[in-house]
């Protein structure tokens, strides 16, 4: 198993992210990434599942290995849906409350796939019951889009 170094994981790169748009953090950002600032427009994919071992086995003469900064640490637990909502929030799973495909929200009574966000069983989707993100969600969601303001950063 990998241990989280939160000094050193995707977390730390979505703080890279925000510090760019002077917005604070939690967490530290990560130095390789001082410059992010000077650009207009920043581009975050994520390959969900491509490891840095893989990468180097792999990808040796790839666009992506060449241009690979560092390796980093994902978080825990490592699941994908852990890892995404990190990505979304600048923030850990100790924090945003999520680590994995299904879970249980109490308010609602029900169980999730909450990446996809509906109920386990039946399918009923969230929105289609008036459900906002806002409701379950209570950590900043930093990817769908930043604004400026005088206060830092809003979601829009």
């Amino acid at each position: 198993m990998i241990y989280p170094d939160y000094t050193n994981s995707i977390v730390n790169l979505t703080s890279s992210v925000l510090k760019a748009f002077d917005a604070n953090s939690l967490y530290s950002p990560l130095e390789e990434l001082d410059d992010l600032k000077k650009y207009k427009n920043i581009i975050f994919i994520n390959l969900d599942g491509l490891g840095f071992e893989y990468l180097q086995k792999y990808g040796q003469n790839s666009y992506l290995n060449q241009h690979c900064l560092k390796k980093l640490t994902s978080v825990f637990p490592s699941t994908t849906a852990a890892a995404t909502t990190t990505l979304e929030t600048g923030t850990a799973p100790q924090q945003h409350g999520l680590t994995g495909w299904f879970m249980y929200l109490k308010d609602l009574g029900i169980i999730s796939t909450i990446l996809r966000f509906k109920s386990r069983y039946g399918g009923l989707t969230f929105s289609n019951n008036n459900i906002k993100r806002e409701d379950i969600f209570t950590q900043f969601d930093v990817i769908p889009g930043f604004r400026k303001n005088n206060h830092g950063f809003k979601n829009h």
